[in-house]
């Protein structure tokens, strides 16, 4: 047994082949699907098609798959064309036919309004004519969502996945901001699978004599956030994901070009509230 293990440090080796999965959360129009294709050879999973106007002003060179459109033309179920989408990934044919270097998942917060749906529409395939959403239902929504994250996070690419936001007030007055899942402890379990976790943002600022609106994006700060940040990522970062990942690269000593061996094409295709969040606007 001991001649297959070889005990070396990361100061020795470095960290080879590294790929980051990032989540980005925030308000509609907040910048989360602008900032998303700002990563290295994007290849865009898209579940709401107003994302591409967003991605024709920020990279109209990324690849877009549109989830509704292809469900649409090709009379199949979303939650079909989503599963094909990762099983590409996954043996090889995603990167031989786009050489992408990062998946986008946008957005998170869909993809679980479209599994509630597959779920309802079972149900009536089933032949049940008062369709209701019971606890069991609840039980089978978390786990086709927790595997889900679980394929995002194992997809051999950078992964930047955006979701909305929600906030919450405790019985102090407390305002959280989360990213919104539908299940009270899914934002803290969601984002255990991440890498990064940032809060996306617009604020004011002045250049010259004028002020600007400017995106930005919050990885680490005041606990009612709810963000983690990785090294050397600052608290508050401009939105360009490329630059993120180059400068992770680099501080890690290692790889993060994102060419990582894949499997060759086939013939068929957490932490608590309170914990590592962010700064206030």
């Amino acid at each position: 047994m001991s001649g297959i293990l070889k005990f070396q440090t990361l100061r020795e080796t470095g960290v080879q082949g590294l790929l980051m999965k990032l989540l980005l959360f925030g308000d509609s129009g907040a910048g989360k699907t602008h900032t998303s294709v700002t990563a290295p050879k994007p290849c865009v999973l898209l579940t709401e098609p107003n994302g591409l106007l967003s991605i024709q002003a920020s990279n109209p060179d990324a690849y877009v798959i549109d989830v509704m459109r292809i469900a649409a033309e090709g009379e199949s179920k979303p939650m079909d064309v989503v599963r094909h989408f990762f099983r590409a990934a996954m043996d090889g044919t995603l990167k031989a036919e786009t050489g992408a270097e990062t998946v986008v998942i946008d957005s998170l917060t869909e993809l679980q309004r479209m599994l509630r749906d597959e779920i309802l529409d079972q149900k009536k395939g089933a032949g049940n004519v008062n369709v209701t959403w019971t606890l069991q239902d609840w039980s089978t929504l978390t786990d086709r969502m927790r595997k889900l994250v679980r394929m995002i996070r194992d997809v051999p690419f950078h992964v930047v996945a955006t979701a909305l936001a929600e906030s919450d007030t405790d019985q102090n007055e407390n305002r959280y901001v989360t990213p919104s899942f539908q299940g009270k402890k899914f934002p803290n379990e969601i984002a255990g699978y991440f890498s990064a976790v940032g809060y996306v943002f617009r604020q004011r600022e002045k250049e010259g004599e004028e002020e600007v609106l400017k995106h930005r994006v919050l990885l680490s700060g005041p606990s009612t956030y709810l963000t983690k940040n990785v090294a050397p990522l600052n608290p508050v970062e401009e939105p360009d994901v490329g630059d993120w990942i180059r400068r992770i690269g680099e501080h890690s000593g290692g790889d993060t070009s994102g060419s990582q061996k894949t499997a060759a094409p086939t013939k068929n295709t957490s932490t608590k509230r309170g914990r590592s969040r962010a700064t206030s606007k």
